[in-house]
């Protein structure tokens, strides 16, 4: 589903949606998110920008119900979100809480992507110094 994302929005959300399905009678937490992702991914795509946000926040008001992981993920989506429509400030804010929740739960790859959103934002607001430090604990991140 990720790779139709640009090219095949619709596409894209109905594989996307098949993959959440499966996620959900598997338990799987971390698909779901991944599926998750993808749907606003393609809302975006599709120039549903409004419904990619509301959807999105949505999510993460559901996810303060279930628990820190879909919290975390949920400001994970947020973070990434914020990233394509500009707004570092909201970047930087979701992104630190993901990580926060992630590091607590000791998800290291999920903790590296929330910190990633923060390096980008870093970047987008010119701040090259705090970019190149945030990639590098990306980096280190992803070698544990």
């Amino acid at each position: 589903a990720k790779e139709y994302a640009e090219t095949n929005p619709a596409r894209s959300l109905a594989l996307a949606k098949r993959a959440e399905e499966v996620a959900l009678l598997e338990g799987d937490e971390d698909s779901l998110a991944d599926a998750f992702r993808i749907k606003v991914s393609s809302s975006i795509n599709s120039g549903d920008v409004e419904a990619a946000v509301q959807m999105s926040w949505d999510n993460l008001d559901e996810a303060h119900k279930s628990g820190k992981v879909s919290t975390a993920q949920a400001n994970l989506t947020l973070a990434e979100l914020y990233l394509v429509l500009g707004d570092t400030e909201q970047v930087r804010k979701h992104a630190e809480l993901a990580a926060t929740g992630f590091k607590l739960l000791g998800k290291t790859r999920w903790t590296a992507k929330a910190k990633g959103c923060t390096a980008q934002a870093a970047l987008q607001d010119g701040d090259c110094i705090d970019g190149e430090k945030s990639a590098k604990e990306v980096l280190r991140l992803y070698q544990e």
